[in-house]
């Protein structure tokens, strides 16, 4: 039971570390917001935003909630195309480093504040936790759900490392083996 919780006490902060990884949690950014990539759905939950930093020609994707997305009036982009000069009414974006939520500054109005975790890095967090305790458990004992390391079962004639096997007779006697009856014709 020692080497389980030794092993829980390195798991999670190693699933701590997914978790923060999981919601750009050491990522930092500055640029603007300059298109979506429209929805496969009728109805979607999010939406996948084009940012562009002014340091960069390369863009890149962040999803945010429809909600937010529909109020910011974004031109849709099929391709993702990444323009040379962004617009001065598209919203600005950034997030600091070591911090879990980012800020939208549109043209007219408030800015807005929105958290980058999500439903799908807490899942990741859990599915990581659950597959380091498998996997430990495989190693341990040979079976995902056995927490503790089985016995050695050898077999019936089979002794442990360091042990006299048992003999086959009623019960082991001390001594050279009994000298039996030789055959055949005796010396002359």
């Amino acid at each position: 039971m020692r080497s389980l919780v030794a092993f829980i006490a390195v798991i999670v902060p190693l699933c701590v570390l997914v978790f923060l990884a999981a919601s750009d949690f050491f990522t930092a950014w500055y640029g603007t917001a300059v298109s979506v990539f429209p929805a496969r759905t009728e109805d979607p939950s999010s939406y996948e935003v084009l940012i562009v930093e002014p340091s960069s020609e390369d863009g890149f994707i962040r999803r945010w909630p429809a909600n937010v997305v529909r109020k910011l009036n974004l031109p849709n982009d099929e391709f993702r195309i990444v323009p040379n000069e962004p617009d001065a009414v598209l919203p600005e974006t950034r997030k600091e480093r070591f911090s879990l939520s980012f800020v939208i500054e549109p043209d007219e109005g408030d800015a807005i504040t929105l958290p980058t975790t999500s439903p799908a890095a807490f899942g990741l967090t859990v599915l990581a936790f659950v597959l380091g305790i498998f996997g430990r458990n495989m190693i341990v004992s040979g079976s995902p759900f056995s927490l503790e390391p089985r016995g050695v079962y050898l077999p019936k004639g089979q002794a442990a490392s360091g042990q006299v096997a048992p003999s086959r007779g009623s019960r082991p006697r001390k001594g050279p083996p009994p000298q039996g009856r030789r055959k055949g014709r005796g010396r002359r």
